[in-house]
């Protein structure tokens, strides 16, 4: 697949996705349907340790209203908690520096905590694992 096309030039190639770690798990799930074919992720480092792909992998938000974008997220944390071994070459593991990190959503209206609550009740209805806190909880596990 070419690096660049003119206006002219038509492709058959679905297009990568933008973020690094979509194209590592496309790459690796392209790989698993069609054995033989020849699939390339380019980064600037093979080692991964200071690739694009493993830098941008700090954190999955699960925190989402939608049952399937929380399905997804996930299956994306998931993928990356067993990367070292699915993405193995030979004896030969990758680390994909995966630390996770969590998220805070604050809501600032009574409306905007209802929504939360709604959403969390979504989310940990999928298996994310959040936390809904009050004012007092949130104060006692960020004292300060």
């Amino acid at each position: 697949m070419p690096l660049y096309r003119t206006s002219k030039q038509r492709t058959r190639h679905r297009r990568r996705p933008r973020r690094p770690l979509h194209q590592l798990c496309t790459a690796y799930h392209l790989a698993l349907s069609s054995p033989r074919s020849n699939i390339t992720v380019l980064e600037r480092d093979p080692t991964y340790a200071l690739a694009s792909a493993t830098l941008s992998a700090r954190g999955i938000r699960q925190q989402f209203a939608l049952r399937q974008n929380v399905q997804m997220s996930l299956y994306g944390r998931n993928f990356l908690r067993s990367a070292h071994e699915l993405l193995r070459v030979d004896e030969e593991e990758v680390d994909v520096q995966f630390q996770e990190k969590g998220y805070l959503f604050l809501a600032s209206t009574e409306s905007g905590a209802e929504v939360m609550r709604r959403n969390h009740e979504v989310q940990v209805g999928e298996g994310a694992g959040v936390k809904l806190l009050n004012c007092h909880e949130l104060k006692e596990s960020f004292p300060g």
